[in-house]
C-alpha cells in the first residue's frame, strides 16, 4: 500500500508540472471526444486539474507554482487547496505579508521576496492544515477576526464568493463529465499530519 501511494505521489506531482508549464488541459473539452475511455476519464479526476483554480483565481504562474507546491507539501484537501490560492488573492500582501501572516517569524524575510512568499505560503498551509474544517466562516473569524480590524469583516464574503464561483464551476465539469459516464470522484488520501507552522 506505501508503494502504491508513493507512486501515484509520484506520477502527480509529474502531471502537476506538465499541466502547469503547457497551462493545464481543460477538462470540458476532453470529455466531448465520445471515444474517451472509462480510464483516462478516472485518471482526470485521480490526479487532481488545476484548470478551475487558474480560471477563477488567475494567480500569476509563478506564485501558482508556488503554492500548489506548498499545498502538496502540507498535503492540503481540493478545498484546502483552493483556499490557500483565495486567502493570497484577498490579502494581495507585498513583501513580507503576501498571505497576511503576521507571526514574526513568517516575517523575517523581508529583503528576500522569494523567500517570505514561501515562508507566508508555509505558514498559511499550516494555519490551513489545522484550523480548516470545511467551515469557511469558522476558519475566516480565527484568521482574519472581524473584531481586530472593520475592514476584516469583508474577508469571509471576499473568500465566499470565491468559493461560489468554484462551485459553479465543479457543478459545470461534473455536469460535462457525467455525459460520457457518470464516475465517483472521490480519492482516498493519507491525511496523516505532520505539525508544520501554524497559527
Amino acid at each position: 500500500m506505501g508503494i502504491i501511494k508513493t507512486i501515484i505521489e509520484v506520477i502527480n506531482t509529474i502531471i502537476e508540472r506538465i499541466l502547469t508549464s503547457l497551462r493545464f488541459v481543460y477538462i470540458r473539452y476532453i470529455v466531448k471526444v465520445k471515444r474517451i475511455s472509462l480510464l483516462v476519464i478516472s485518471l482526470l479526476f485521480l490526479f487532481p486539474l488545476n484548470s478551475w483554480a487558474e480560471k477563477i483565481l488567475n494567480l500569476p504562474p509563478p506564485e501558482e507554482i508556488i503554492i500548489n507546491q506548498v499545498a502538496h507539501e502540507y498535503d492540503l484537501s481540493e478545498e484546502g487547496r483552493f483556499l490557500l490560492g483565495v486567502i493570497r488573492i484577498i490579502e494581495n500582501g507585498k513583501t513580507p505579508r503576501e498571505f497576511g501572516v503576521l507571526n514574526p517569524q513568517a516575517l523575517r524575510y523581508q529583503n528576500n521576496p522569494e523567500k517570505s512568499f514561501i515562508t507566508q505560503c508555509r505558514w498559511c498551509a499550516g494555519t490551513i492544515k489545522k484550523r480548516f474544517t470545511g467551515d469557511l466562516l469558522s476558519f475566516a473569524n480565527r484568521y482574519c477576526p472581524p473584531s481586530l480590524h472593520p475592514l476584516n469583516r469583508n474577508w469571509y464574503r471576499n473568500a465566499k464568493y470565491y468559493f461560489d464561483k468554484k462551485n459553479k464551476w465543479d457543478k459545470k465539469i461534473r455536469a460535462e463529465v457525467s455525459e460520457v459516464h457518470p464516475i465517483s470522484s472521490g480519492v482516498l488520501r493519507d491525511n496523516t499530519f505532520r505539525p508544520k507552522n501554524g497559527r
